[in-house]
């Protein structure tokens, strides 16, 4: 037979998972290595059973948690269950950044298709494609509220029903969500959370179940407690209504007076106000005079003052010029004029002359001016030594024996400065002149036209250069040669100190124009001088009458000065007197506005104030009122007092009213104790009563505690001979309502201490608890007895024995208290246990053994296989991300027999 519950856990792009399945129908193992990704996917259970993201718990912050399942609109959490109906889906579908992360639950019938999802390639469809394939399967979208009914079946579901939490009442729920998030988290089971899933389980075998002290009892005590409290207080207060009412006399008195004597206090302000100002407007009035005297004042002040500047100005330009005057009369009193004049000249020839020779070292190159001095010095040596051998030289022997053309023609041919050289020397020794003579005739005799040929060689002599035989032979020419490449040496010799000197001579040249400015300037001023000695006598004669027209100015200036500060201190009075009437109305009106007005409903009677000055009148309101105000504050003070301590009861329509309620009240005092006293007996008798009931009801929440100690016996539980919860009541209650009750025939007003102790008994029980609950009346502490014989009482269940034996104990605690929740209905329900390693094999296969006969499938997890389950799903991590597919993680266990072996 098919159990209701979720059968199939799908991750789509969700958490680590690309692609995450596993079967919830039996026990599974999660296997692998830490941080993998299994708790995160058994975590997300809490999507279809919790309703509210608020109840739900992660290892982050929510907002986190979701943003790591559903990074997208392409995340889907879905849960195949088997329903009364049929299969369904439910599903989750993330919103994406846009939404914040937020997710949404929709629920369609049938199984779960993979290809509703993945296309061909394996690849998420769009949303919208998603949509339109699951909307022919009566796809609905689900909120919260819509999900807790479509799970327990009560209220509003939308269509969908699920009936995977099927609870017993509504308020179930609340239990189950806690349970449940133990089961997935382990958390510690404490006392008070055991207590109250005890008690919601057996909440329909309780016939007294709880006492509302606040309905049923609080209402009652705090009636008898007024109506006591209020006859003590109105013994109390007589003294202090006839106070009230002295007070409210005085009060009433001052009320009728204070109206009148404001009227007198207005008008006499109304008349210093109107003094004020008559004598403001005189003052502003003299005031305005002055200040067009002073107006006219400032105006002639600002002519003469201009006249007087235009004088000082110019007296100063006068005494300006006539102190350069004398300063350039002692300057020029050695100045030589023609003398410097003369000077001025040879500086401008001498600088004339060095820019010229600096013009011509502009573009020198010394290196290249040296280099063809030396080259014309040695062509001039040349020169003067052709002359010294020139009577003894070649041409002066050959030019007779050959005659002018054979000459040109042979030394054309032949090198010209053999016929410079001196006969008899080493260069040359003519041993035979007629054989020479006829050697060359016969070489000369070659040339035809222009052109020398023989056996050898042909050659054109218009291809060489003509030679210049007249400095051979005519002295004067090489003379004349001579004195020309003198000169040009000369020349090239002061191009070459022009370029060697070029800095020294700009140097010299940057001084001398110095020094001609210098002379220059000098005569300029010196002749400017002279021109001006006319005007100075004019200068002195004008410095004169300068001189008289400032102090007549100065003189007329100081009048008009002493005038205008006799008219700012006379000015300055009526400004301070104008301020000392300002501030004497500021102040008058500032106490008059300190002063508050009598209220408009007071009666108004004559005030006689004659006599009376205005500062006596205020002084007067002043006090008066200041002493209303004492009287009623202490009025109001009393008689709210009064109010306070009755706590309000016997306010009227007016004080009057108040008043009389007041009086009648104190005389009702006998009527009104008998009725407290009969009260008080009702509400002991019907305390005694309840507190009865409630006893009962913790007689059987103690056989069903017994019940669940029967089924814990039935356990194995490593290291433990026996586990049992012990319910121990709490007697102070029943001993605490007993001795109010021994009161209940005592008259409250008989013995004022003792009845006032067991008011104050009864009064704390009702006032720390509004509520007695079943609860209260008990703890509940558990006792384990180890394999030796050794008995240990514990009070939460947070670490019993072993790590591995505490964890054991709490999840079959849990499991068994979430069965009392679900009843006799058969669902299926997986729970989470991690690092399943850390319990023993007997344990672990006890835990498995125990939730399969309740109805619940345990999810395992830890880095190594384990044959507790009936699955083993193997998780790998691949560059962050997870693909858990049945058909390559998943390892089905084949067992032989069904004690788990």
């Amino acid at each position: 037979m098919n159990v209701v519950g979720p059968a199939r856990l799908v991750l789509l792009r969700a958490g680590k998972y690309d692609y995450g399945e596993v079967e919830l129908i039996n026990p599974l193992h999660l296997v692998g290595p830490n941080n993998v990704g299994k708790t995160s996917l058994i975590a997300v259970l809490q999507f279809l059973y919790i309703d509210d993201q608020r109840s739900m718990h992660f290892s982050r912050e929510m907002a986190e948690t979701r943003k790591y399942y559903f990074p997208d609109q392409n995340s889907y959490l879905l849960f195949e269950c088997l329903t009364p109906g049929g299969y369904q889906v439910v599903g989750v579908q993330g919103l994406g950044p846009v939404r914040g992360y937020e997710f949404q639950r929709f629920a369609y019938q049938g199984r779960y298709d993979a290809a509703d999802y993945l296309d061909d390639e394996r690849r998420l469809r769009p949303p919208e494609e998603v949509r339109a394939r699951l909307a022919a399967r009566d796809f609905r979208l689900l909120e919260p509220r819509h999900l807790r009914a479509a799970l327990t079946g009560l209220g509003d579901n939308r269509g969908v029903n699920l009936g995977l939490v099927p609870i017993r009442q509504r308020d179930h729920y609340e239990r189950f969500r806690s349970v449940f998030g133990n089961l997935l988290r382990l958390a510690h089971l404490r006392q008070e959370e055991l207590k109250r899933f005890l008690l919601e389980i057996h909440r329909g075998e309780f016939q007294q179940g709880a006492i509302d002290l606040e309905t049923g009892y609080s209402s009652q005590y705090r009636r008898v407690c007024r109506d006591a409290e209020a006859l003590g207080e109105l013994r109390a207060i007589a003294p202090d209504v006839q106070r009230v009412l002295e007070l409210a006399g005085r009060r009433d008195g001052l009320r009728r007076m204070l109206p009148g004597l404001w009227q007198e206090v207005r008008a006499g302000y109304a008349r210093a106000e109107s003094d004020r100002l008559v004598r403001k407007q005189r003052g502003e009035e003299k005031l305005a005079r002055l200040h067009r005297e002073t107006d006219g004042l400032n105006a002639e002040e600002k002519e003469l003052g201009a006249k007087r500047d235009a004088a000082l100005r110019r007296l100063g330009e006068l005494q300006l010029l006539l102190a350069q005057h004398r300063q350039e009369e002692e300057e020029f009193r050695t100045c030589l004029a023609d003398f410097e004049a003369a000077r001025l000249h040879e500086l401008e020839t001498e600088l004339d002359r060095l820019g010229a020779v600096l013009a011509q070292a502009v573009d020198l190159d010394a290196e290249k001016v040296r280099d063809r001095l030396h080259r014309m010095t040695g062509e001039l040596a040349t020169l003067r030594r052709r002359q010294e051998q020139f009577a003894r030289n070649v041409a002066s022997r050959l030019q007779p024996l050959l005659g002018d053309g054979i000459m040109e023609h042979l030394f054309r041919l032949l090198n010209p400065e053999i016929l410079g050289l001196a006969h008899g020397d080493e260069g040359l020794v003519v041993k035979d002149e007629a054989l020479l003579a006829g050697l060359l005739q016969r070489f000369a005799g070659q040339v035809q036209e222009g052109v020398y040929e023989d056996d050898r060689v042909r050659v054109l002599l218009e291809a060489l250069p003509e030679p210049d035989l007249a400095v051979f032979r005519d002295a004067r020419t090489l003379g004349g040669r001579v004195a020309e490449l003198e000169d040009a040496i000369r020349r090239e010799e002061q191009l070459l100190a022009a370029a060697e000197n070029a800095e020294e001579n700009r140097r010299q040249r940057t001084a001398l124009r110095g020094e001609r400015d210098r002379i220059k300037k000098r005569l300029d001023r010196f002749q400017a001088h002279q021109r001006r000695l006319p005007e100075i006598r004019q200068f002195e004669a004008e410095k004169g009458e300068r001189e008289q027209q400032q102090l007549r100015l100065e003189g007329r200036l100081a009048a008009l000065a002493a005038r205008r500060t006799a008219i700012s201190v006379e000015a300055r009075d009526l400004e301070d007197e104008g301020r000392r009437l300002d501030t004497d109305g500021q102040e008058l009106l500032r106490r008059l506005h300190r002063l508050t007005a009598p209220a408009s409903g007071w009666p108004v009677e004559p005030f006689q104030a004659e006599g009376r000055s205005l500062e006596e009148l205020l002084g007067l309101y002043d006090r008066n009122h200041r002493e209303h105000e004492e009287i009623a504050g202490r009025y109001a003070d009393e008689l709210r007092r009064i109010e306070q301590r009755t706590y309000g009861r016997y306010l009227g329509e007016d004080e009057a009213a108040t008043l009389a309620n007041l009086k009648a009240e104190v005389e009702a005092l006998a009527e009104r104790e008998k009725a407290v006293q009969e009260l008080w007996k009702s509400l002991a008798a019907g305390l005694q009563s309840a507190f009865k009931g409630l006893h009962r009801d913790l007689a059987t929440l103690s056989m069903r505690v017994d019940e669940l100690n029967r089924r814990l016996g039935r356990v194995s539980i490593s290291n433990l001979a026996r586990l049992r919860l012990l319910l121990n009541e709490h007697p102070e209650w029943t001993r605490r309502i007993k001795t109010v009750v021994e009161f209940e025939a005592m008259p409250l007003f008989a013995d004022p201490d003792a009845a006032g102790e067991a008011q104050h008994q009864l009064g704390e029980l009702l006032e720390r608890n509004r509520r007695v609950e079943l609860g209260d009346l008990f703890d509940l502490q558990f006792e384990v007895t180890s394999a030796d014989g050794q008995t240990r009482r514990y009070p939460h269940l947070d670490s019993i024995e072993s790590n591995g034996t505490t964890i054991t104990i709490k999840v079959l605690i849990n499991l068994m208290l979430l069965k009392g929740l679900l009843g006799d209905r058969e669902v299926s329900i997986p729970f989470y246990l991690d690092e399943a390693s850390s319990l023993d094999r007997d344990n672990l296969i006890a835990i498995v053994r125990e939730a399969r006969r309740m109805g619940f499938v345990a999810v395992l997890a830890s880095p190594e296989a384990m044959e507790a389950a009936d699955t083993l799903y193997f998780l790998r991590e691949r560059d962050g991300r997870v693909l858990l597919a049945p058909e390559t993680a998943m390892v089905r266990i084949e067992r032989e027999g069904d004690d788990g072996g």
